[in-house]
């Protein structure tokens, strides 16, 4: 139409929003629709309340924790993480880091074990063990080494020690005596015997002999003033007198007479004393000159002395004194009171005694330390400032004294705080649950008002659910849990408050049973067969998955096999039997235990006639016995020796030899057969 057309446009501008975020999160963190595994700085675009852009900046810190494993051998047991474990297995420990991620560590973990024996022993006089000499029966000894699994193996030393026997024949004779076929004229006591005792080790005897003869003595005599001797009074000294009589040994003896008489004196002791004078355990106090004492001199008779006493007597005095502060007394400065004493000599030499008796009288003075908000009054002054004031003063008893104050004058001081406290925070007695700033009016320790601030800033915790199942136990909250039931941990979260973890645990435990046996020799269990005592265990699953460990307590009793030899003339009897020829028996029994118990005899039947045996006849010793190898026989004219084995098998012949050498035969009984010009003799030798 030709006119204006004016168009209002009505514009509204709405803008786009940004956002940064800083983050710290444990192995990875969920943002912009993905999970981040590595720290770093991540933006992501959504959309505002107005339609536009808004971009979110994420500063993210990712912290991995370190997982470690570790491979452990042990003996018995190993403690790991504050628990003792005694199977192997594979172990974990789950636990916080110091960047508060949860770390898990790992041990492989093999268990051995270690094992026991016992080692039995039958020795003569003793026996060397490991080193360590023993010289009498022991079952508690123990020597600990290893075995194939590198852990200890305890070996019990069961030992029983016999011993051989000495004795002495005590004999009195006069003039000779035969023993065992020698004839003795003097005293001796050199001559041994050796036999056998019952159990096979030697028996010595020695023979202690006593010959007695007649003799003369001469008995010397020293008396006092005269002597009386076989009814005659002698009253000088003489060497001529004799008397005939028979010796404690039924023999004749002619004594003589040597006697020496001497005769008794007598002395004064002069003495002078203070006060008194003890004399030969009398206490005099006066002077004296009749008492007497009798003491034996040097010829060994009576000696009477008599006293001559002088007493002088000691003298005593008294001083009174009162002074201010201080006294001198003689070559001495006092200061307190009290009582003293001075000593001295008197005319007569003896102690002079004076006592002095001392009253000092001070000043009572007094420091007072005080502290006062101010202004404090003391002795009709007022005082504003610290500082040490005086105040001086006569008492009763006309000493000066000197009164002292310390002053401090103090004001209040007000105080301000900042705290930052998770869900609540108490000051002063008053519980804050939100953030902001409070104040709070009290009487400081002067007495003087103090107002303190408090700026408070309150964050807040949150709280987790967890169900889980174990065996046995479970590590949570930094400690082993070996009960169902429900548990609370508290972590920190990303602004350092609690982070409340409630868990539902399960726990299932394995029944471990234990079982006791005795047997013989070996056993049989869980597929093994099982020779020695000790404790034993099974480890396997039960129906939950968990390590079942099952314990036997075994012990092994042994059969015994003994082997006894003997010699015997013509017949021996043993177990009910009566044998007359050499061979090899045997007797089955049982052990107290109820195990098997076998006992082989190996005997020499020797058949000989009277003349042969009777070695009491014939001056024959073999030594050592028992040897070890080399044997030396002490007799005269040997044509030959027979040696016969355990078995009763000859075993060597030797000719006209006094030495003979077993040492390559095996240990055992050994019969020497020796042939001399005057018959046979028989000797049995054991060789170790």
């Amino acid at each position: 139409m030709g006119c204006d057309s004016i168009v209002t446009h009505h514009l509204i501008v709405n803008h786009s929003a940004t956002i940064n975020d800083t983050v710290t999160a444990c192995e990875d963190y969920f943002f912009g629709g993905q999970w981040i595994y590595s720290s770093g700085q991540y933006t992501d675009t959504l959309t505002n309340a107005a339609n536009c852009d808004s971009i979110v900046t994420l500063n993210l810190t990712i912290n991995n924790p370190v997982h470690t494993a570790v491979t452990e051998v042990a003996c018995d047991s190993y403690t790991w993480q504050g628990a003792t474990l005694t199977t192997s297995g594979t172990y974990t420990y789950p636990h916080n880091d110091a960047n508060g991620c949860t770390q898990v560590d790992t041990l492989h973990l093999t268990i051995n074990h270690s094992n026991t024996g016992i080692e039995t022993v039958t020795a003569c006089d003793n026996y060397t063990w490991h080193g360590t000499a023993y010289t009498a029966s022991n079952n508690t000894a123990t020597f600990t080494e290893t075995n194939a699994d590198d852990c200890d193996s305890v070996v019990t030393l069961n030992l029983t020690v016999n011993y051989s026997n000495t004795g002495i024949e005590t004999v009195t004779a006069c003039d000779a005596y035969t023993w065992h076929g020698a004839n003795y004229t003097a005293s001796t006591n050199t001559p041994i015997f050796t036999e056998t005792n019952a159990n096979g080790c030697d028996s010595v005897v020695t023979l202690n002999l006593t010959i007695n003869y007649s003799n003369t003595n001469v008995e010397t005599i020293t008396a006092c003033d005269s002597y009386t001797w076989h009814g005659t009074a002698y009253a000088a000294s003489t060497n001529t007198p004799t008397f005939t009589e028979t010796n404690v040994n039924g023999c004749d003896s002619v004594v003589a007479l040597n006697l020496t008489v001497n005769y008794s004196n007598t002395g004064i002791e002069t003495v002078t004393a203070c006060d008194n004078y003890i004399w030969h355990g009398n206490n005099y106090t006066a002077s004296n000159n009749t008492a007497t004492f009798i003491e034996t001199n040097a010829a060994g008779c009576d000696s009477v002395v008599t006293l001559q006493l002088t007493i002088n007597q000691s003298t005593a005095g008294d001083t009174i004194a009162v002074a201010c502060d201080a006294f001198a007394w003689y070559e001495n400065f006092y200061t307190a009171s009290g009582t003293h004493t001075r000593y001295t000599t008197n005319a007569a030499g003896c102690d002079s005694t004076v006592t002095l008796h001392l009253t000092i009288n001070s000043a009572w003075c007094t420091v007072t330390t005080e502290t006062a908000c101010d202004s404090y009054f003391w002795y009709d002054s007022t005082y504003t400032t610290s500082g040490t004031y005086t105040y001086s003063f006569v008492d009763s008893n006309g000493c000066s004294g000197i009164n002292t104050l310390h002053l401090a004058i103090v004001n209040a001081v007000n105080t301000a705080m900042t705290e930052t406290a998770c869900d609540t925070y108490t000051w002063n007695g008053t519980p804050y649950t939100a953030s902001g700033n409070y104040t709070y009016s009290h009487l400081d320790a002067n007495g003087c008002t103090q107002v303190d601030t408090l700026h408070l800033t309150i964050n807040y915790s949150d709280a987790v659910n967890e169900i889980d199942t174990a065996c046995e136990d479970y590590f949570f909250g930094g400690q082993w849990i070996s009960v169902s039931g429900q548990y609370i941990d508290s972590l920190t979260n990303l602004v350092g408050c609690d982070s409340i973890i409630t868990l539902n645990l399960t726990i299932n435990n394995p029944v471990h049973e234990a079982v006791t046996e005795v047997a013989c020799d070996s056993y049989t269990w869980q597929g093994a067969t099982i020779t020695v005592s000790g404790d034993y265990t099974f480890p396997h699953d039960d129906a939950n998955g968990c390590t079942q460990v099952d314990t036997l307590h075994l012990t092994i009793n042994y059969s015994v096999e003994t082997t006894v030899t003997d010699t015997a003339e013509d017949s021996y009897s043993w177990q009910g039997n009566t044998y007359t020829e050499s061979g090899t028996y045997q007797w089955q029994g049982t052990t107290a235990e109820g195990c098997d118990s076998t006992v082989t005899l190996m005997l020499v039947i020797n058949h000989v006639g009277i003349g042969e045996i009777d070695n009491s006849k014939m001056n024959i010793d073999v030594y050592p016995n028992p040897t070890t190898g080399q044997l030396t026989i002490d007799a005269e004219g040997i044509l030959s020796v027979e040696v016969f084995d355990p078995t009763g098998r000859k075993v060597a012949t030797h000719e006209r030899t006094n030495n003979i050498d077993l040492a390559k035969f095996p240990t055992g009984t050994y019969l020497l057969k020796i042939h001399l010009p005057s018959g046979t003799s028989l000797q049995r030798v054991i060789l170790k």
